[in-house]
Parts: C-alpha cells; sequence; structure tokens
C-alpha cells in the first residue's frame, strides 16, 4: 500500500506459490475515502475476483488424483465442474461423485447442497425418469444441507430456492435468503439464487438488482449463465421483453443448453412476434428436452400471479413451442 497526499494506492496480487508465478494483479485507487471503508470495498472485489480463480486451479487439482485417493472434497470438486456443463452424461456422473461424496463424509453440509441442486436441475432439464422421486429427494438434502451448517449461505440459499420453487412458500425462502446473506455478505451465489424468488413473486425489479449485485461480487464467475438467465426471467417478468431476450442471449452464448435461459428467451421472442429469431433457440430447446410441452412445464411454474403465468404460456405457444 502506498499513500499519497490526495489518494491511495493498493496493489493486489495472486500468485501460486508451487511455480512462483503470478496468477492475476490488480492496483485499486482510493481518494478521500475512510481507509476502513476502502478496505471492506477492496476485500469484496478481490474475493470475487480469485474466488473463481481458486476454485477452478482446486478443480483441476481434484481430476489429477487417481480415485482411490480422492476424499470427499476431491469428489465435490470435480462434480462441480460437471453438473452444470449440463451434457447428460456428465450430469450423471455428477450425481454419482456427490452421492460418493455423501457417502465418505455425512457432515459435508456442500456435497448435500450440490446434491439437492442437481436433483432439481434433472428436473428442470427434462431428465427426470421420476419427477415427485426427484422433487422429494432434492428438498430432503436441501434440508439435510442446512442441518449440516446452518451457517453456511451455499446451503440457505439453496433451501430457499428450493422452498419457493417446489413449495410456493416465498416467506420462508426470503427469510433463508436473509440469513444467507447475514452468514455471508458477499456470496455471490446466495444473492444470485435469491433472485428468481422476487420473479416468481412479480417484482422483476428486485430480480434485477439481486442478479446484477451478485455478477458485480463475482465478474468472472464461471457460472455468470446462472446470473444472466436471471436477468433474463426478471426482464420478462417486468415485460421489458427486448431487454429479456438481450440478456437470454448472452446466458446461452455461455451455456446453450440451460433450459431456463432456453425458455425464457423463447418467450421473450414470442412477446416480441419475432419468431424467426426464436426459432433457432425452440429447436435447441427440443433437442435438450425432447419432450417439452408447454401445458406441464406452466403447470408446474412458480409464478405466484396465474396472469403471468397466462402470459408464459401464450408467448410459449405463439414462438412454437409444442402445447
Amino acid at each position: 500500500m502506498r499513500r499519497g497526499p490526495r489518494r491511495d494506492r493498493i496493489t493486489t496480487e495472486l500468485a501460486d506459490t508451487e511455480t512462483s508465478s503470478v496468477l492475476w494483479a490488480q492496483p485499486y485507487d482510493a481518494e478521500g475515502e475512510d481507509l476502513f471503508a476502502v478496505q471492506d470495498r477492496i476485500t469484496a472485489r478481490i474475493v470475487g475476483t480469485i474466488a473463481p480463480r481458486v476454485r477452478e486451479a482446486e478443480i483441476r487439482r481434484a481430476f489429477q488424483k487417481r480415485p482411490e485417493s480422492m476424499d470427499a472434497y476431491d469428489h465435490v470438486l470435480q462434480a462441480m465442474h460437471l453438473l452444470y456443463r449440463l451434457d447428460p452424461d456428465e450430469f450423471a456422473r455428477a450425481g454419482t461423485l456427490l452421492r460418493r461424496a455423501i457417502a465418505l463424509d455425512d457432515s459435508y453440509s456442500t456435497a448435500y447442497a450440490l446434491a439437492a441442486q442437481w436433483h432439481l436441475l434433472r428436473v428442470g432439464q427434462g431428465w427426470s425418469p421420476d419427477r415427485q422421486m426427484d422433487l422429494q429427494e432434492g428438498m430432503r438434502l436441501a434440508e439435510a444441507a442446512v442441518d449440516r451448517d446452518p451457517l453456511s449461505a451455499h446451503a440457505l440459499a439453496q433451501l430457499g430456492h428450493m422452498r419457493s420453487f417446489l413449495l410456493r412458500d416465498y416467506d420462508t425462502a426470503l427469510a433463508l435468503f436473509d440469513q444467507a446473506h447475514d452468514a455471508s455478505p458477499n456470496n455471490a451465489w446466495a444473492w444470485g439464487l435469491s433472485a428468481p424468488t422476487y420473479c416468481y413473486l412479480g417484482d422483476g425489479a428486485a430480480a434485477i438488482a439481486r442478479a446484477e449485485y451478485a455478477l458485480s461480487l463475482s465478474p468472472q464467475d464461471p457460472l455468470a449463465f446462472w446470473y444472466h438467465t436471471s436477468l433474463c426471467i426478471a426482464h420478462y417478468t417486468k415485460r421489458s421483453y427486448e431487454e429479456a431476450a438481450h440478456w437470454g442471449q448472452i446466458a446461452l452464448r455461455e451455456n446453450s443448453r440451460y433450459t431456463a435461459a432456453l425458455r425464457h428467451t423463447v418467450a421473450a421472442f414470442g412477446a416480441l412476434g419475432r419468431m424467426e429469431e426464436a426459432a433457432p433457440f425452440l429447436r435447441m430447446m427440443l433437442d435438450v428436452d425432447p419432450n417439452f410441452h408447454v401445458s406441464d412445464r406452466v403447470a408446474h411454474y412458480p409464478y405466484r400471479d396465474a396472469s403471468r403465468l397466462d402470459l408464459l404460456r401464450s408467448h410459449l405457444l405463439a414462438a412454437g413451442l409444442p402445447p
């Protein structure tokens, strides 16, 4: 840190101690600000920037280990890498890795939270052979994650999302998100995962603010497609369909197999009457989920207001998805 008469400069660096190489460096300037406020702001920015890089390095190391030498943490790291690629074979392997992690360490809250997410994603992607079983198991695992670590922001946010999405228990979900933010105020996942609940309640503006804040906390997050999808859904909820289509296409450039992004991007183009632009995303949607039907998906979508469900149904049908 260097101090000047009008401003301070703090230079930060992330290094790999094994190779002595610099992975990331960044200077920060502060002019006429309270030093403690500067420290808090810079700490949040540094953590948000380097956390994905550290996680990526840990995942690479986990994949270099022999299977017989892997512990629960290694299994979770590998599962985390495979889970959100949304390739059916890799997704199935992620589920196996998470089950092994839980078997190795029954107290591991993160393994339970990710396993809950796995079951919810399997339903959302249209890959579940038994929707009710997956949803019940997902809820059980989400509750078990919080039981094992009541201060885990990841577990609290996951349970909040599950209660909102599956049970329409919005009040409990909001309380769980508040607990997650109290436990870890700069946890991007907790902020980002809270955004869809505000969409379900019809408050697109609040959902946008939360998704944008998640992105500001973790601007290089490999799960940015999730936050961009939330922005797509939030703008769709606000009926700003041009913006919804814009953010949906950004999310799909990052992960073209995420059905939540595909669904609302198609709906946004359907609302705009631009069926030609909707067509490639419609084909992508049916490639990922060949059994998709509008009536089934809308029947299970957690918008609180029936009028929003009617709009979603009409826009998906207008775009050409099977009724």
